[in-house]
This record gives structure tokens, sequence and C-alpha cells, in this order.
């Protein structure tokens, strides 16, 4: 124990500590193989040891580890604990560990020296049996001021980056604490770590995380790391075989790393990647890394930098650091990118293409390598959708790169991507291969399909494309199937090495210029094009341009053009351009280029428009800047109008011009300008304004450099009309000499004895131009008229001066002397004397007459305008109305700036009108008026709107003020409609109306307006119009109506449907004049009729009934070239009518062979037309009863009565309706014909047989399916009920019933309408397979006498209808003889009726055979609602027919209630209502006339 404590107290002293400690240096150095030394230790009472000057050096002399000092705090039982070794706290000052690769003692190998000192380490504890995973820890230990290197001698250094093979990390400070270590395992809690780079000068600004590192792993656990501008955080573990991995750390190093909102900047990323030191951006990175360097996977990764970018999802790379071997997997989701973000990754024109998107959001995938890889993604956009799956080879001669792939936009906003308002939205499928990437090797061929594509306000459909595009070279098709432009293109561009070829072929199906908003107006073309030509620059274009069977559409007017040729050629002496069409041929030859031609034409144009305005300031400039360039050329051309009128009913309608005009004339340009032309044609019209017999001479010169012209004009035309006015012997002659104008001008009227005969001449002067008329002869109405001399009229600037301009005859004149100036005291007068208006008659064609004195005086033209007049009009009549004296007064009042404006309309000693106030220019308001309606007369606008109505009477009454500018004025007040009336015209009708009218700043009201019809049946009008200042005109009307009529035309009047039409509902009128909706809702009422012929409708006659044959045939062939449209476009309609049994209807499909559809029926029918002009109609129309006539020469008339449930239903087109009609026709036969006498009655003569002779009940069945202007026609035949048991002589039974349906069963179609037609002309069967007509000019002739003695017994008496059929003419005409008799009583009130034939079933005659089958009938009430029927039918016994059996009588009594009504609540409506009614059925008399010709007999029930 004494012997310990001694060693304890030596141990203190320092002398002792350092021998020890140099002896176990010196041991452990021997053993080791690394020297180790130490400068001085101090040991403290055996638990605290400092050292100082620590060293170990490595076997190849690098000083590894060195330390300043270190202190070690320790507890001495712990740390000689044999199982856990354990120190307080150390602390290290200035230490420097070096690690560099050494050779190993066993073989050739290197490793590191740190490696390699604690592999010796471990051998030399195992020599000396400590065990191996003896556990040695810390509590803390701090480190200052040290320093970490590290250098591989056999790696070059990297100069621009953070080198990881040579680097050195100085200024280390650290505090740590939990150390320990164990076997291999080595570990700590870093709670601080700070350092730099001293080469690159990175900076470690602090380091917090769990530390632990073994011979096979390395991790930062729970890490927190600040180099620069970077946060890193979250964990990362390194797996390894052992630590010499590290030095081929991309390839053994398995990395598997958890991020949470890390932030790197590329600031500090430039240390290892150079390239990013440019970007100056923070990324805030997430997710989960796992693997090795050349092959890892980072999954649920998130990357978020710049304003708003974040990408998300999983990266996979495999091949680093290799980069253009690396195999690459980009699988993206939910990721967003704003576009200024990526700025400084992408190329300038890149980003100017992404700027626009703004943000874009996407899930992509990236997959392959980086120079052959697909990119498949879904990318959103403010402007629409973008999917592409695109696969990119890219060649180190980036020119050879090539792609494939296929790229969409689904409603992608190309306007607002391009900021531009021409496009629209795009929706495009295509499908790309090619190479290059630029505009000079770019080389690919594009297969798309552009679903949409929004151009002009206008969406393109259906638009294909396959072709190759590269440098100056296009080749392939383009293919647009739109509604409104159908095109297929096919050709070829070829502008390579100064080809400049084109080859283009063309076909337009369909083009509608409007609907695509490439025009105001309606305008098609369809058209065939052929072009094949050379040359870029227009004078350089050889070749030809073909157009073939176009087709152009203007508005309403159409024009074929069979070819149009359009040839340019040149040889060396001229050019040749030649334009042949089927309308016009025309030639220019000559020595001339197209641009030098046009150039001049255009310097020319301008340069006499400069002459004419006489502006010496623009004359001067515009010579000073001209370059002048003569170049000497001349082309002479020719044109040869064949028929040019079709092109202007197209484009100028106004205008015609005689076909085989001709036009010639030349063109010389150089120094000195001459066009020449010449032409004589037959007939010229202009706006309805006729000239015939025209010549034509024009002749200019003009030097390039003056302003020097010298021109001839003569025109002359031998007959005129203009307005009806007809008139002749018109010339005109004019000379232009340098600044002089000499004209002649003269006419004279045709139909009286007016003519005129003016000269005169135009001066321009250096600042002005003057007009004077040398002499003017005018004689109207035998009254001549002269113009006084010594007139003048100069224009100079803004400038017009009047002197001496008066024109008179007699006691008439008219003076216009002053100046129109901006000098305020410029006053222009207008003087009136005694003007007759009976002079304007044979101008205007209409009867005015009164008498016009007055003045006018105008001032401050261009400032603020001054008008002052006195206006009085005596006597004024138009059309022989008087209309009244008008006077009309306007002062101006220079104190007040104001003028008086007063105005009178006196009628008859009556003041109709008058209007008072002020008119006040410098105001901001400068109107003040006050218009008073006395009784003024609506039948003074009738002469303006005669067009539209016409005897239109009635008078106005109330006031208005007129207030406001006049441009802008404002209209407020109200008044009454007194006792007016007139007639629509369109419909034929004529309406008196009464009710209130107002009038505010932008409306034209009506209120409580009572509309009366002819029939005193009455509706009401409330709505307005709407203005701005009368542009922009508005409407919103509401109308509504009972009972009214709306329509009373005939064929004459419209073609396209006429009739009466009686309605009951509401309609209104509503949105701009020209964009006008109109919407109705009406039911039809008694006395409606309505005749719609879809055919000709040249010889339409109103008849009471229309007889037709022939069905079936194709109606398309019919009503082709028949059908019209009215032009209803810029109106929309939307009608929803209710059509009830109460109207009657006729569709005529051919009025001369009486191809009519008639009857009654009810149906709900939606008429619509768009603003374009379609209409359209919807719904169903169903025929509860009507009527189809078969007719034959007029000497047959079968009516085949329409069933109910039969309809005609419509689905746009109106002439597109489907028909599903079937209709029926009875008749009375025998089917003896039909039987065999060999199968039945072996040698039995059948026509002995009564029963088989008699006639039975036929009913022939037509339906009728189908288009409605070209349904399939079908036939059929049944029967009731037919006798089952007829006795042969032979005694063999006969059923007829059997009979019949074996029949039908073995005929085909063929035979079945052969039956079918003669049960309908011949009124019998016909042999099976024998179409026998023998007989059938007797039965013809029988009809025809049956049809006349009924007509000619009728007209004996009006209440007697006799029908009578005698079938046909041979000696069993007694038996089929047919009497149909009925007799009216009372007015019509009682009325009895006998129907059938003469004989029973037995053919005898009795007295219930001879009284027939009789009905009586009685109407207990006027109207018939109530009324008692009584009747006796025969009843024939189809079972047994023999004479045994006699025909059974039935007698019957009913006692009948009718009601008509809409709802339920209109049953109990009172007896008030009867009257109206009463009145309506006899309205309707002439329409129950109609209906007896469609309507069958009505069946009675028992």
């Amino acid at each position: 124990m004494l012997l310990l404590f001694a060693t304890a107290g030596a141990i203190q002293f320092p002398y002792v500590q350092t021998k020890l400690v140099n002896y176990l240096n010196e041991k452990i150095s021997t053993k080791l193989g690394y020297n180790i030394s130490l400068q001085h230790i101090s040991i403290w009472w055996f638990d605290s040891i400092d050292i100082e000057g620590v060293q170990v050096i490595d076997p190849e002399g690098n000083t590894m580890i060195s330390a300043a000092k270190i202190e070690l705090d320790f507890d001495l039982t712990n740390l000689l604990d044999k199982e856990n070794h354990h120190l307080d706290d150390i602390v290290i000052n200035k230490a420097n560990v070096y690690l560099t690769k050494v050779f190993t003692d066993t073989d050739s190998l290197t490793t590191l020296n740190i490696n390699d000192f604690i592999k010796k380490i471990k051998d030399a504890t195992r020599k000396e049996g400590a065990k191996s995973r003896a556990y040695i820890s810390c509590d803390n230990i701090n480190i200052f001021k040290s320093n970490f290197s590290y250098n591989d001698q056999q790696r070059d250094s990297l100069t621009d980056r953070f080198d990881y093979y040579h680097f050195e990390i100085d200024s280390i400070n650290g505090r740590f604490e939990n150390i320990y270590s164990v076997s291999d395992t080595f570990g700590l809690k870093v709670n601080s770590l700070k350092g730099y780079d001293k080469k690159t000068k990175m900076k470690i600004d602090q380091m917090k995380t769990s530390f632990a590192v073994s011979q096979s792993a390395m991790l930062f656990d729970d890490l927190e790391l600040k180099v620069g501008q970077s946060i890193i955080k979250d964990s990362v573990r390194f797996d390894y075989n052992s630590t010499a991995d590290m030095s081929n750390f991309n390839n053994k190093v398995l990395v598997n790393a958890s991020l949470n909102n890390s932030i790197i900047h590329t600031n500090d990323l430039s240390y290892f990647v150079p390239q990013l030191r440019k970007f100056n951006e923070k990324y805030t990175v997430s997710g989960n890394f796992n693997g090795l360097v050349r092959s890892f996977l980072f999954s649920k990764a998130s990357i978020s930098f710049g304003s708003g970018t974040t990408i998300r999802g999983k990266i996979r790379m495999t091949g680093l650091p290799d980069f253009d071997e690396t195999f690459i997997d980009f699988d993206l989701y939910n990721s967003y990118i704003t576009t200024t973000d990526i700025k400084p990754y992408v190329k300038e024109k890149t980003f100017k293409r992404l700027q626009p998107l703004e943000h874009i959001s996407f899930t992509a995938e990236f997959l392959g390598f980086p120079s052959d890889f697909v990119a498949l993604g879904t990318f959103y956009t403010q402007y629409g959708r973008i999917d592409s799956d695109i696969n990119l080879k890219i060649s180190e001669d980036i020119s050879k790169s090539s792609y494939s792939g296929r790229l969409s936009m689904q409603n992608f906003d190309l306007g607002g991507y391009t900021n531009n308002d021409l496009f629209g939205a795009l929706s495009v499928n295509g499908n790309i291969k090619g190479s290059g990437f630029t505009l000079e090797t770019a080389d690919f061929n594009l297969n798309g399909t552009v679903e949409t594509v929004g151009i002009n306000n206008y969406d393109y459909q259906n638009i294909v494309t396959n072709a190759r595009f590269a440098k100056e070279f296009f080749e392939g098709s383009l293919k647009v199937d739109d509604p409104n432009l159908k095109l297929d293109l096919t050709g070829a561009i070829d502008l390579r090495g100064g080809l400049n070829f084109f080859n283009i072929k063309a076909k337009i199906d369909t083009t509608d210029l409007h609907a695509l908003n490439l025009t105001e107006e309606e305008m098609l073309i369809k058209s065939q094009a052929d072009v094949n030509a050379r040359g870029l620059k227009i004078d350089e274009i050889l070749g030809a341009a073909n157009l073939g069977k176009t087709y152009l559409k203007y508005r309403n007017n159409s024009i074929q053009i069979d070819s149009l040729s359009l040839i340019s050629d040149r040889d060396e002496e001229q050019r040749i351009i030649l334009l042949k069409t089927n309308l016009l041929n025309a030639t220019a030859s000559g020595e001339f280029e197209i641009t030098q031609l046009y150039t001049s034409l255009k310097n020319l144009l301008k340069e006499y428009r400069l002459s004419l305005r006489n502006n010496s300031d623009e004359i001067k400039k515009y010579y000073l800047a001209k370059n002048v360039k003569n170049e000497d050329y001349n082309v002479e051309f020719n044109i040869n109008i064949k028929d040019l009128n079709p092109l202007l009913e197209v484009f100028a309608p106004n205008v015609y011009i005689s076909p085989s005009t001709k036009l010639n004339g030349s063109i010389t340009g150089g120094y000195t300008s001459i066009i020449a032309l010449e032409s004589r044609f037959d007939s010229l019209i202009i706006d309805n304004n006729v000239f015939a017999n025209n010549d034509l001479q024009v002749n200019i010169s003009k030097i390039s450099d003056s302003t020097n012209v010298l021109a001839m004009v003569y025109a002359a035309s031998k007959t005129q009309e203009f307005s009806k006015v007809r008139s002749h012997d018109m010339i005109f002659e004019g000379i232009w000499d340098n600044r002089h104008i000499e004209y002649d001008f003269e006419i004279e009227q045709s139909d009286y004895d007016n003519n005129a005969l003016i000269t005169g001449s135009v001066d321009f002067l250096r600042d002005s131009v003057q007009f004077r008329f040398s002499h003017a002869d005018l004689k109207i109405l035998d009254e001549s008229w002269s113009i006084e001399k010594n007139n003048l009229i100069t224009l100079s600037g803004k400038s017009i001066s009047f002197e001496n301009i008066k024109l008179y005859s007699k006691y008439q004149s008219i003076s216009l002397i002053g100046k129109v100036a901006e000098s305020p005291d410029a006053i222009l007068e207008l003087n009136i004397d005694s003007l007759e208006l009976d002079n304007l008659n044979t101008i205007l064609n209409k009867n005015i007459e009164g008498k016009v004195n007055g003045y006018a005086s105008i001032k401050n033209v261009y400032s603020d305008l001054l008008i002052d007049n006195n206006i009085v009009v005596d006597g004024l009549s138009i059309d022989n109305f008087l209309v009244g004296n008008v006077i009309s007064r306007m002062n101006w009042d220079n104190n007040r700036k104001e003028s008086q404006v007063k105005c009178t309309l006196n009628r008859l000693g009556y003041k109709i009108l008058d209007l008072n106030g002020t008119y006040s220019p410098y105001s901001s308001n400068q109107l003040k008026l006050k218009a008073y309606l006395n009784g003024t007369e609506l039948k003074i606008i009738e002469p303006f709107l005669s067009s539209f109505f016409t005897n239109i009477s009635g008078s106005l009454n109330g006031e208005v003020l007129i207030t406001g500018s006049p441009d802008k004025p404002n209209f407020n007040g109200n008044g009454t409609i007194d006792n007016a009336h007139l007639h629509v015209n369109y419909l034929n009708t004529d309406y008196d109306f009464d009710g209130e009218f107002y009038l505010s700043s932008n409306k034209i009201g009506f209120r409580n307006i009572k509309l009366t019809d002819i029939e005193g049946q009455s509706g009401s009008l409330n709505g307005y119009i709407s203005h701005d200042y009368f542009k922009n005109m508005g409407i919103s009307m509401n109308a509504d109506f009972q009972d009214f009529q709306i329509l009373n035309t005939t064929s004459k009047d419209n073609s396209l449907f006429y009739g009466n039409g009686e309605t009951t509902g509401t309609i209104s009128f509503y949105g701009p004049l020209n964009n006008m909706n109109i919407t109705a809702n009406a039911r039809t009422e008694k006395g409606t009729k309505i005749y719609i012929p879809i055919g000709d409708t040249e010889t339409i006659e109103q008849e009471e009934y229309i007889n037709f044959v022939d069905f079936g045939k194709d109606l398309n062939t019919l009503i082709q070239d028949e059908i019209e449209s009215v032009d209803l476009r810029g109106i929309k309609l939307d009608f929803d009518l209710d059509i009830t049994n109460d109207a009657y209807c006729e569709i005529i499909f051919d009025i001369k062979s009486g191809d009519i559809i008639r009857g009654r029926g009810n149906g709900d029918i939606k008429m619509e037309i768009d603003t374009k002009g379609e209409f359209n109609m919807f719904g169903d129309f169903n025929i509860e009863e009507g009527g189809y006539n078969f007719t034959l020469y007029n000497l047959i008339n079968k009516e085949f009565e329409i069933l109910p449930g039969s309809k005609i239903s419509w689905y746009g087109d109106p002439y597109q309706g489907i028909l599903d009609i079937n209709a029926t026709y009875s008749q009375l036969a025998s089917f003896l014909p039909l039987l065999s006498d060999q199968q039945l009655g072996g040698d039995t003569d059948l026509n002995d047989v009564i029963e088989l002779r008699r006639k039975y009940p036929v009913n022939v069945l037509l339906e009728i399916d189908g288009a409605l202007l070209s349904p399939s026609v079908d036939f059929d035949i049944t029967t009731g009920t037919l006798p089952r048991n007829i006795q042969l002589p032979n005694g063999d039974p006969v059923d007829l019933e059997f009979e019949f349906l074996k029949f039908k069963n073995s005929i085909d179609e063929q035979e079945l309408k052969r039956q079918v037609f003669s049960l309908i002309v011949l009124r019998k069967f016909s042999p099976l397979q024998s179409f026998n007509t023998g007989g059938s000019i007797t039965s013809s002739v029988s009809e025809l006498l049956s049809n006349q003695l009924s007509y000619w017994i009728t007209q004996v008496d009006e209440n007697l209808e006799i029908d009578v059929d005698f079938g046909k003419l041979d000696q069993e005409a007694f038996n089929t003889f047919q009497l149909r008799l009925s007799y009216s009583f009372f007015d019509g009130r009682l009325r009895v009726t006998r129907d059938g034939g003469f004989t029973n079933q037995a053919n005898r005659a009795d007295v219930s055979s001879i009284a027939g089958d009789w009905t009586v009938e009685y109407l207990l009430t006027e109207n018939g609602k109530f009324k008692v029927k009584m009747y006796n039918r025969t009843n024939y016994n189809p079972i047994n027919p023999t004479e045994e059996n006699q025909n059974t009588v039935t007698t019957g009594f009913s006692l009948i209630h009718t009601q008509s009504f809409d709802e339920i609540k209109d049953l109990f409506k009172k007896s008030r209502e009867n009257a109206r009614e009463e009145n309506e059925e006899e309205e309707s008399e002439e329409e129950d006339i109609n209906a007896k010709a469609v309507m069958p007999e009505e069946d009675e029930a028992e």
C-alpha cells in the first residue's frame, strides 16, 4: 500500500510524468510503426491530464495528427474499468489532422494513414489480449482553432471548385458530447461545429448532428448543417464495406438521406458545381435519397425555388458521374413552375416563348439518356392544357439531332398566349418526326389534327395536316373539314438554291367568309385551284394559276365562274400577262415590270390629287422629296368584257354593263407619263340610272418633275334614265391644260321640254381654285332659267366664297352669296324667292305643290355653327294630300348668343303642329324646343313608309320637349294616337289603333295601344324603341291579342305561305334592330286557314277543294328550284305555336296534280330563325281528321280519309319534315274475282251464287312514311267481317273470309298494287295475275255519270244533298245501285238522311231494303252543343247469309252534348259566353264547307 501511494506521489512530478510518457510513446511507436511524441504532460491526482505538443507521424513522415494542447478530465476508476473506459471531458486546442494515403506493410496497396493507424492499434491490443469490444466513452469534447486536411497524391487538383482530393478545413471549433467507441464504431453528438475551406473560402457556419461511424457505415442523424446560405436538415447515412470504399464514393458508398425543407443555395453548390455560380438561387429540398451516387432514387422529392416554383415527384438516375451515359427517370407530379423563376436556366428565345404562360402546373415523366430520351407530360397553364410525348435523340452535331413523338393541346388560349386578339382557343393533336432545331437545320414531318382553333372570333374545326417542313421547303397536304371552310390542299413549295418553285393544288369546297368573320357581308366561295409557277418576287413570277368551277355568293347573290386562268410569261422582248375567264378576257403586254407599273400609277394618282387640292406647300414638299428615277416602260392592255354582270350582281348589284364591251388603252412611262383609254359600250346602269349608247375617251399626259398636266376627257351617252326620268344626248367634255380646265355639259329631258347646257372653267391659282359658269341655259316646264353672269366660286384652304351665284327664271330665283371661312365675320346667305315646288315633279316623279319663299344664313361652319333662316311654304301638298302651310323662322339673338326658333304647320285654318324654342350653339344644352302636336295627320308619313304600310290615317296630339344639341338631340314628351288606321302590306291586314306615345332621352315608347282588326277583335301593344341619338336602334315591344287576325293573304301575296290567321297569344320584340329577337307564344283559333305551297307556286288558284295523284314520286325533283327563302338575316325568331283543331291547313306539294295534304289537327310547333336567316322547325302536327284525293283526268275522284294518329314531324329543316300518315279509302266490291271455280265449285259457275256476287265493304290502306319531299308509299287491303259459310249449289260451303286471307298471303307487292289500282279506279277486284280492264270504261262512265247526277240534283235545292252510285251499267245495276239522300229543315237544325241500296242480301227488294239506313238528327241548340239523334241500320249476317237468315235491323236513340275546352275549368264557363261562340260558328261556316270535302260522314254509335 505504501508503495502504491509512493508511486502515485511520484507521478505527480512533471519529470516523472514526462519520462513515463516518453517511455510509453517509444514503446507504442515501435509497436505501431507510427512516431508518437509528447512535449509535456501533466497528471493531476489521476483525475486529469494535460498534454502539450502531441504529434503522430505516419510511416511516410507525414504529420498525421498534432495538437498544441489536450486536456483530459476523468475518473480513474472509470478509466481503469475493464469493460467501459470513460473520460469526463476532453479539450483540444490547435489540433491538425492530415489525412493522406500510405502503403500498407502487407502489400503494395494504399490506404488512408488514419485507417492504417487504427488498424495497427487494434492488432496490438489483440496481441496483448485486450477485449476487442471494450467500450470507450467521453462526456464532452471541445475543439478550438483546429485544422483538418486531406490530400490524395494520386489525383490531380481541381482548380475551379471544391477540391475533393486536396482540401484543408481551417479554424475548426466544435463542441461534442456523448462520445463513444466500441469495437469499430465511433459516435458522438455534435452540438456545434464551425470551420472553412482555405482554398474556396467556403464556410461551415454551424453543424449539429448525432454522428456515428464504423467500418461499414457513417450516420449523420438529426442533422442541421449551415454552410454559407444553405441549411441542410434531417439525416444522412453512408453504407460501405470498409472505409476504403470512401475513396470510390460514387460506386461503393450507399447513401440513404432524408431531407426535410433543406435550403441549398447555388452560391454554395457552386463550390462543387461551378456552372451554378451564375444563378444566385435558393432551393428548398425535401425527400428521401437512396442508392449510390452512380445509381440512386430520390423519392418523395420536393424542390422549391424562386417565387413559386415547386417540383415534386420521383427522380432516378443511373450512370453518374458520366452524365452523357446516365439513364434518367424523372416521374414528376403536382409540380408547379413560375416562368420567371426558370429564366436563368433557359435561353432567351426559349424564355420569350414560355414567359406568357406565367404559371405552369404539370405532371410529367422524363425517361432516357440525356442524348436519347422520352418526355411525357401534361402541362396546365392559364391558357389551357398541353400534353407531350416526345422522343429526343441528341447528337454531338446538334444539327443531326432527331426527335419524334406526339404533342397535343386542349382548349389552349392562343390569343392570350400571343397577346393577339386575332386568335382564340386551340385544341390540337399531332405527331412530329424530324431533325434539327434551328430554322437553318430543321427538317421534319408533321402529321396532326387541329380539332379547333379560334381565329378572328371564329372556331375552325377539323384541320388535318401531313407535310414535310424544312428551310425554304414545304411538301404535303392540308385538309380542313369545318362547317364553314372545307379545303383540301396538296403541293410543294421549293425555294432552295434559288429554285423558287410553286406547285399547289387546292379544292375549296366551302368557304363562308362571313361566318369566318372575314367579311362583314355574307360571302361564300367554292373553287378548285392549280398553281404552277416559278419566282419569289412578283416581277420574277412566271407560270400559271388556274381556278375552276368557282362558285361565289355575296349576300343573296351568287355567281358560277367556270374557269379563271392567270398566266404570266415573258420572252426576250416583252412581258405578257393574260387573264381568261368566262366573264372577261384581259391582256397586258409590253416592256414593263409589275412593281414598276404599280409604283408609277400610284405616284401619278397621288400627283393628280395634289394638283386638284392645289395646296402649294404640299406640292412643294412632295416634289422636293420625290426621288426622280425615270425608267422607261410601256404596256398595252385590252379588256374584252364578255358578260361581267354575273360578277356585278354579286358585288355591285346596283351596277350593270352591257355584254361584249371592250376597253382598250396604253400606258407609257418615263420622264413623261401618258395614259390613253377608249371604250364604247351599249349600256351602263348605276343605281337604276341608265346610260345607253355610250362613248368614253380619256387621254392624260404628265411630266415627272412638274405639276403640268395635259388631259382630255370625253363622255357621251345617247339616252339616259335617272330615277324614271328619261333624258337623251348627254355629253361631257373637259380639257385640262396645265393649270386651267374648261368643260361643257349638256342634256335634254325626253318626256318634257326640259334641257340644260352648262359651260364653265376651273383655274388652279397659286393658293386657290376658281370655278366659273361661263354659260348656263336651263329649261324646266317651259320656263327658261339662267345663271347670273360674272359668277365665281373660290376655294382657298378652308375658305369657300360665292359671288353672283344666282339661278333665276322670271319671278323665281335661288341665290347663294357670301363666304364659308374660319373668320367669325364670314357669312353665307341663301335666298329663295317664289320657288314653285312643282319644278321638282319631273325629277322626283311625285306630285308636289307649293311655293317657297325665304332666306338662310350660315356662319362659323368650322367652329360653332350659326344658322338664321326664315322659310315659308304655302299650300304644301304631296300626291294631292294637303299638308298645309309651313312657316319656319330662326333668328339669331347676339346678346343671348342664341337663335329663336319658331315653326308652325297650319292646315285648313287649324294649327296642327307648333315648334317653338331656342338654339344656343355656345351653351352646353344647345336646344330648348317644344313641339305641340294638335291633330297632326299621320297621313304625311305614308309616302315614306308606303313599301311597308299604306292607307295610313289618324292624328297625333301631345307635347314634346327637345333639348341637347343638333347632333345629339334629346326628346321628352308624350301624347295620344287617335283614330289611327293602317294596312300592313306584307300581311294584307288592316288595323285600327289608339293609345299613348311618349319620348325620353333614348326611347320612343308606346303605352296602352289598343289594336282592332277588321273583325272587331282586339289586342294590346306596349313597349319602346331605344336609340343612341337615333343610331344603334333597339326595340322592346310586347303585344297581347285574343282571336286576332294576323294574316289575310292569297297565293299572289306570298308564295311561301298564305291564308287567314286567327290567333290568341303574345309576341315580343327585343334587341338591336339589326339583330332583333322575336319571340311568340300563340294558339290558333277558329277561322284559321293556312296554305303552305312547298312546290310550284305559279298556278295556284283558290278552290274549295283540290284533288291530287301520284304521291309516291320523288318530290325533290319537283321543288329543287322552287323553294324560296325570305331574307331574315339579322332577325332571330322563336315561335311556340299551339295548333288546335280550329285551324285548317293544307300542305301543297303539287297544285297541278293535286298533291296536297289537308285537314285539321293539333300539335306544338316551334319555329326558329337565327340571325343568319337559317329557318328551323321542331315539333309534331298530329292530324285528327283530313283528306287525300286520288284523281285521274278529272273523271275519277277518290277520297282517302287520313286516319287519326297520323302526323308530320319536324326536326330542323322545314323541308326535311318526316311524314307518318295512314289513310284509308272505303269501297264496296265483290270478292268473286278472287275465287277459283276449279278449287271451290268444280263445274259450278260461281257467278250464279248471289252471296258471292254481292259487294262487301273493302278498305284500301295507304301508308306514307319518310321525308317530306321524298316519302315512301305502301298499300294494303283490309275488310270487315266476311261471311264464313256460303252454300254453293253443289252443297259445298265457302268461307269467304278465309279465301280473302289466302288471297292476301299468296300475292306479292306488285300484285297488291294491281288490286289497289283496280279497287280505286275500276271499283272491283281483278282476277289474280290478270289485270282485266274489261268493263273499266263503262265503270268510269258510270262513275262520271254518278258524280254529275249527284251534282245536278244538289243544285235544285240547297237543302237537298244527293249522292248516287251506279256501280256499273249492266244487268246487275239495280242490285248494286247505291243512293244517299239528305235533306235539311228549319235552317239546318233538322236533318234526315237515307243511305244504301234497294235490295237485301238475297238481291230482292222489300220494305226494309227500300227504306235503307236512315238517320234523323236535330240540333237542340243553335250552336249544336246539344243534339238528339235517331237511326235505323241494317246488319248483314256474315255467318250464314242465306235467304232464311234475313237481315237484322238495329234502331237506336242518342242524346249528344259537345263541349270544346283547353282546361277542365273551361267546362264550367257560364252561358254568357254563348253569344261570342255563336259568332265564331258563323265565321267558320265557310270552313265547314271545306271540312265536308275532307271528312267522311261521321259514324253513329249505338
